[in-house]
């Protein structure tokens, strides 16, 4: 049996980690120095290298025999495919979702909506925790843990994206309002065809905007 604190701090270190690449603190693509991460983030090299395994499942880290360590690297073709794996495996759960035709889960998605409106007109800043929060509310009414799971992993790696794209200068799309309200509609009248259809349209041209925000800063 694996001892409880290790793992404790291997997961506070791996959230922390995480959320340091997600802001993008370290250059896509550079060496991890093993000792130097355990000194900054103040642990043994034990959970270091537990929270590093965990990141390296979750696609954010590498692991190379003889190279170690590194920063997962960023490139317009990852963002192609991060960007169609968010869309299928998002419209999969959400046709699942709608299969159980659940009065808790439409109430929460017009919740959602609602707080992702407010965050447009009253707190910007907040936005993007109000849209991924309104995508995951979609995506949880599959009631498969596992689905949901890998949904997030990969929702993770296009959140990377959308930060540098943000950093490059990309605003908030005003039009994502009217694109969330209309897959809300489509969700709580029980239109899958309707709703699958323009979920796949959000997120595709969501990443469409990152590549352009993005061009020149990624090959």
């Amino acid at each position: 049996m694996q001892d409880s604190t290790k793992l404790t701090r291997a997961s506070r270190v791996s959230q922390d980690l995480k959320e340091a690449i997600l802001r993008g603190d370290f250059e896509p693509g550079s060496k991890i120095n093993l000792e130097e991460a355990r000194h900054v983030f103040g642990v043994s090299l034990s959970p270091m290298r537990e929270a590093m395994s965990r990141l390296v499942n979750e696609g954010l880290i590498t692991f190379e025999d003889q190279r170690g360590y590194r920063i997962a690297p960023v490139s317009a073709a990852n963002l192609a495919e991060i960007t169609s794996l968010v869309a299928s495996i998002s419209t999969l759960a959400v046709s699942h979702a709608m299969t159980h035709n659940d009065l808790e889960w439409e109430s929460n998605i017009l919740a959602a909506f609602h707080r992702l409106r407010r965050s447009a007109e009253q707190d910007k800043n907040d936005w993007d925790r109000a849209y991924l929060a309104f995508l995951e509310t979609l995506v949880q009414g599959c009631q498969m843990p596992t689905l949901i799971g890998f949904w997030r992993i990969l929702t993770n790696q296009n959140d990377r994206y959308r930060r540098m794209a943000r950093k490059a200068g990309l605003p908030p799309s005003a039009s994502t309002i009217d694109a969330c309200k209309a897959i809300a509609d489509a969700a709580v009248s029980g239109n899958t065809d309707r709703t699958t259809a323009l979920l796949r349209q959000q997120i595709e041209v969501a990443g469409e905007r990152f590549r352009t925000a993005l061009n020149g800063v990624i090959n």
